[in-house]
C-alpha cells in the first residue's frame, strides 16, 4: 500500500475546504481552519486563500493553545481559542459582546434562582415553625383561657414533639393539683358549715 503524508495532506486538506462556511458559534462567532503557513482554509466569512493577518489575527499566533485570548477578527472585538492539529489551525472566536450578553444573562438567571431558592427556603422554615412551634402555641393559649375562665374539665393534648408534651403534662397535673385544692377547700367548708349549724 502506498499512501505516503503528502497524498494524506492533501486528502485532508481537499476535506477541509469550505467545511466551516456555514457553521457559526451563536450568531456573531465562527470557526476557522488555517495551514501551517497561517492561510485561510476554511472560513465562515467567505474568506478562504487570504492570511490570517488580514482579518486580522496575528500569525504566527503567539498564544497558548487551548486557552481564551482577546483579537479583533473580521473587524470585530472577539475572544478566540485555537489549537494546532496534523499542521493545521482550528481557531474558534466569538464576539466580546455576544459572550458578555451571555455571560450576564447566565449572572441574571442564577441571581433569580437564589431569589427563588430563597424564597422557597423562607417558606418552608416559615410553615414548618407555624405547624410545629405556634399553632401548638395557640392550642396551649386557648386551653389556659379556658382554664382561666373556670373550666377545670379541659385537657391539654399537644403531643407534636417533646416539649410541648412536658409542657401539656405539666399544665394537666397542675390543674389536677388545683382541683384537688378545691375539692378540700369545699368539704372543708361544708365541715364548717356544718359545725355552725350544729
Amino acid at each position: 500500500v502506498g499512501y505516503d503524508a503528502e497524498h494524506f495532506h492533501w486528502n485532508l486538506q481537499s476535506s477541509l475546504d469550505g467545511m466551516t462556511q456555514h457553521r457559526h458559534v451563536w450568531y456573531t462567532g465562527g470557526i476557522i481552519i488555517a495551514d501551517s503557513n497561517g492561510i485561510i482554509i476554511s472560513d465562515s466569512e467567505n474568506s478562504t486563500g487570504k492570511s490570517l493577518n488580514t482579518i486580522g489575527l496575528a500569525f504566527p499566533i503567539d498564544e497558548v493553545t487551548d486557552r481564551t485570548f482577546q483579537a479583533t477578527i473580521h473587524n470585530k472585538n472577539t475572544i478566540c481559542m485555537y489549537n494546532k492539529m496534523e499542521g493545521y489551525y482550528i481557531i474558534t472566536y466569538i464576539s466580546n459582546q455576544e459572550a458578555l450578553f451571555a455571560r450576564n444573562f447566565s449572572f441574571s438567571i442564577m441571581v433569580v434562582m437564589e431569589l427563588l431558592l430563597f424564597a422557597f427556603i423562607f417558606l418552608l422554615v416559615y410553615f414548618l415553625v407555624k405547624k410545629l412551634v405556634i399553632d401548638n402555641i395557640h392550642k396551649i393559649n386557648d386551653s389556659l383561657q379556658q382554664i382561666t375562665h373556670g373550666n377545670l374539665n379541659i385537657k391539654v393534648s399537644v403531643h407534636s414533639n417533646e416539649e410541648f408534651t412536658s409542657l401539656s403534662e405539666d399544665i394537666n397535673s397542675t390543674v389536677e393539683t388545683l382541683k384537688q385544692y378545691i375539692a378540700e377547700a369545699a368539704a372543708r367548708i361544708d365541715r364548717e358549715l356544718e359545725f355552725a349549724r350544729n
